[in-house]
């Protein structure tokens, strides 16, 4: 993950990256990370954030996680009109995150495998406004709506693979 964001801030000199999460051992490595590689003005690490869509809402776009999908945090993206960029690989297909997308149909890719495309894609994204708002757009189309989530939960519980407890 960390590879794929210096590179992203080495090609991109107009990105500034802001990390949410955790607090904890990770922020020593972080810490060390943005030093090791002069990124004090680009990386900001702002820990656990209980408003963490607010940081959404102002965001340009945003990385999904790598090697673990970040699937809440897609949905988050997604529903503040971000575009998502997933790196993953073939043997890690649960990290598609269009699988998360309700009813996702697009000509966009927003997960790929192929280290070379997913960095053209960032470097389209962060320097064409035009189309990153176009992206994010996209993404806000499939997010399941209140009405289908209910009736798709109705749905499961009533099928025979539900869990029953009495």
């Amino acid at each position: 993950y960390f590879s794929i964001v210096k590179r992203i801030l080495e090609e991109n000199p107009n990105v500034k990256f802001v990390l949410a999460g955790k607090n904890g051992g990770y922020a020593n490595y972080i810490s060390k990370f943005i030093k090791q590689n002069g990124f004090e003005n680009r990386f900001y690490y702002i820990g656990h954030r209980r408003d963490v869509n607010e940081v959404f809402k102002r965001c340009d776009l945003y990385l999904n996680t790598y090697p673990q999908s970040g699937s809440l945090m897609c949905l988050y993206a997604a529903v503040n009109n971000k575009p998502i960029l997933t790196y993953t690989t073939e043997d890690l297909p649960e990290n598609r995150t269009e699988d998360l997308l309700y009813n996702y149909i697009s000509v966009h890719c927003v997960s790929y495998y192929q280290r070379d495309l997913f960095f053209s894609h960032v470097s389209k994204l962060v320097n064409n406004q035009e189309y990153r708002f176009l992206i994010g757009k996209e993404m806000a189309k499939f997010v399941i709506s209140r009405s289908e989530f209910d009736l798709l939960l109705i749905d499961n519980l009533q099928s025979s693979n539900a869990f029953c407890f009495e």
